[in-house]
């Protein structure tokens, strides 16, 4: 099972990071997979469930894109500090598990994504390929990511 981990520090509260992080309907705002992403809760807890639909494009140079729903559970949470949820495509052909670490630091917050997923089926094939794409979209969702936090922490030094 491929493993992916990576840090950025950003300049906001682990408070305020983790309010954004965990509202999966704003991932496609940091994140160049997540297309859109619904749930029934507005503040997500341990045994929620929410979909997310991703489009993938494993060789930036190729028309081929590969669409999936992934139906995902929050698996553990503890308010500013981590966040846990497991997915699996409703097709069967893939799982993927997020923990997510928020920790103080005097500039704001060192943010830690650790991405564990498994492929299944015919997509096996194509796992090379997805491994550079998921590392590729991965080190882009961090830097976007570091740029909504600036804007998320301006918002808060703004609102003080």
């Amino acid at each position: 099972m491929p493993t992916m981990t990576h840090h950025i520090d950003v300049p906001c509260s682990p408070q305020a990071l983790y309010q954004y992080i965990t509202q999966p309907w704003l991932w496609h705002e940091w994140h160049p997979n997540s297309v859109r992403s619904s749930s029934s809760e507005k503040k997500l807890r341990v045994g929620d469930t929410f979909v997310e639909e991703i489009s993938l494009r494993p060789l930036s140079w190729l028309p081929l894109t590969i669409h999936r729903q992934l139906n995902y559970t929050v698996i553990d949470a503890k308010a500013g500090q981590y966040w846990e949820i497991k997915a699996v495509a409703s097709d069967g052909g893939s799982k993927v598990h997020f923990q997510y670490y928020f920790k103080a630091t005097d500039e704001g917050t060192r943010f830690t994504r650790i991405l564990r997923y498994e492929i299944n089926g015919l997509m096996r094939l194509l796992a090379p390929i997805l491994l550079r794409a998921n590392q590729r979209n991965s080190a882009i969702a961090m830097a976007n990511l570091r740029t909504r936090a600036e804007t998320l922490g301006q918002a808060l030094v703004n609102t003080e």
